[in-house]
């Protein structure tokens, strides 16, 4: 059975730092990305509204301090001014090890994910570098 109730498994993935600066704004990218808005930040239901300080109605959880990200919009928008190909790149990797539930980042915090929880990934996983 497939459906709103009895919907597929959700997808996910562990992320290491920079993989999980990549993927808070490969989400928050995704109503601009499917046209479902004309400017970032519009969709009703995007955490984004409250970020950019558009709309206070939510209360949102305060993001990490290692993230340090000081100007959302700019933040946003860096993929969509910088080098398309790295981000890219970035995107489909953060999508195929969120669907086949790999953790993904370097090779230092896959060895220590398989550490903590004693478990053997898929060597699916390769170190990815943002140039």
């Amino acid at each position: 059975m497939c459906g709103r109730l009895f919907g597929d498994r959700f997808f996910s993935c562990l992320l290491d730092e920079d993989h999980l600066y990549e993927g808070i704004r490969y989400v928050e990218l995704n109503p601009w990305r499917a046209k479902m808005e004309s400017e970032i930040g519009e969709y009703q239901w995007s955490s984004s509204l409250e970020r950019l300080n558009k709309r206070t109605k939510f209360f949102l959880s305060k993001l990490p301090e290692y993230l340090n990200i000081s100007n959302w919009l700019e933040y946003l928008q860096e993929p969509i001014e910088g080098d398309v190909s790295v981000i890219s790149q970035t995107w489909d990797a953060i999508r195929n090890f969120t669907i086949g539930g790999t953790p993904l980042g370097k090779e230092s915090f896959i060895n220590h994910i398989k550490s903590k929880v004693g478990a053997l990934f898929r060597e699916k996983y390769r170190e990815l570098s943002f140039s």
